[in-house]
């Protein structure tokens, strides 16, 4: 029973770390004609919570010490409850960035705090449990996209946008009645926590190439995010199979990023996952490129799902592989998402300035190909060491 409640758990809360997100695109061209937004601010509200979420996974071990994991995630979901509901009257660019600003911040410190959980309740299960942790993330990315735009055609874009604050207050709820309560961090903790333990940590190669690894991985996944279906559309595609094709663009990353971790607890080693992943979403990448009809992209379609689907679980993974107990895994955790995510937020800005000043968007590809064989450096030379 105890193991079914913190699967549930697992599965509630991590639902909410990715609709804040993925429900901005399908709006897209309603936010341009609304608030007269160019292609660079609107990129502003994806790569924002992303830049948040890397700036302030620094705090994970500093919460954790003071609140503990309980109080902690109930707060934070409630923060992301009232930041999405200001969505839901909002009028301006300046109160959108600020309520991507905030569900960031939740993110960031949530996230890492869900893995450390994962650690300490299944330690013999990590692979499957980082799936299921993938999979109601996905879940949640997926609905967001999937419905934001009929919910705008038949409400309003505020409504599009708000509706999920919903599913943050429920979702704290059910977390402050389900969690066990746990105590502040012990001494030990807070010395893994200090200044000088994540300064030592930042001194390590394996911890850079994790940052690395997780930026790059983040990078194509939130490229993808905000630029699919201005991609099509630049491949004149009807609108409407746009918003179908991220749909199911995101179905299949959900199913791949349950099923690959589900496999790599029976089969095969993460490095060699790894080689199978990079190379699948190096492939996307040449296909979305080389592609000009519709079965080209529904085949770039599956094989980004594919890789990108991989490579989120394994990033997750990666940090648990390489530490011994669960304090260790969320501060390790939350250095490489501090630093990826970072990183992450850069890219998907850096395109929308690209397309912008180009009208070019097969720069949108050419980062799954490059950044698919960075990967495939970074993760087999760290592979190789453990």
């Amino acid at each position: 029973m105890k193991t079914f409640k913190n699967v549930a758990l697992v599965i509630i809360v991590a639902f909410n770390l990715r609709w804040g997100i993925t429900s901005v695109s399908p709006v897209v061209d309603y936010l341009k004609l609304k608030l007269g937004l160019s292609n660079f601010q609107v990129s502003l509200l994806t790569s924002i919570p992303v830049f948040c979420m890397g700036i302030f996974a620094f705090f994970v071990g500093l919460l954790q010490t003071k609140y503990g994991r309980k109080r902690s995630i109930f707060y934070l979901l409630l923060l992301m409850f009232i930041a999405a509901a200001t969505r839901l009257g909002s009028h301006s660019f300046v109160s959108l960035c600020l309520s991507a600003f905030i569900i960031g911040l939740t993110i960031a410190i949530i996230g890492p705090m869900l893995s450390g959980f994962i650690k300490e309740q299944f330690p013999h299960h990590q692979g499957s449990m980082v799936g299921v942790y993938s999979l109601s993330m996905g879940v949640g990315a997926t609905v967001a996209s999937g419905t934001a735009l009929s919910l705008s055609h038949r409400y309003s874009w505020q409504v599009g946008l708000g509706i999920w604050s919903v599913i943050a207050l429920v979702s704290a709820l059910v977390w402050q009645l389900g969690a066990a309560d746990d105590k502040k961090a012990p001494k030990l903790t807070s010395q893994t926590s200090s200044p000088l333990k994540v300064s030592e940590l930042l001194q390590t190669k394996q911890m850079w190439a994790l940052i690395l690894y997780f930026g790059f991985q983040s990078g194509i996944y939130y490229s993808a995010v905000a630029w699919t279906t201005s991609f099509f559309s630049s491949r004149n595609l009807p609108a409407a199979k746009n918003t179908l094709y991220l749909t199911v663009m995101m179905v299949l990353i959900t199913a791949c990023s349950f099923i690959i971790p589900s496999l790599m607890d029976r089969f095969g080693s993460t490095k060699n996952w790894n080689i199978f992943c990079t190379a699948t979403a190096f492939f996307s990448g040449l296909t979305f490129w080389l592609g000009s009809n519709e079965w080209a992209y529904l085949l770039a379609i599956l094989l980004f799902a594919i890789g990108s689907g991989g490579l989120f679980p394994i990033s997750l993974l990666l940090p648990l592989q390489f530490s011994t107990q669960a304090d260790e895994a969320s501060l390790k955790t939350g250095l490489m998402q501090a630093g990826g995510y970072i990183m992450a937020g850069i890219i998907p800005l850096a395109l929308g300035s690209l397309m912008d000043w180009t009208g070019n968007y097969l720069y949108l590809p050419l980062n799954y190909v490059l950044s698919s064989v960075i990967m495939l450096v970074i993760g087999t030379r760290l592979l190789s060491e453990k």
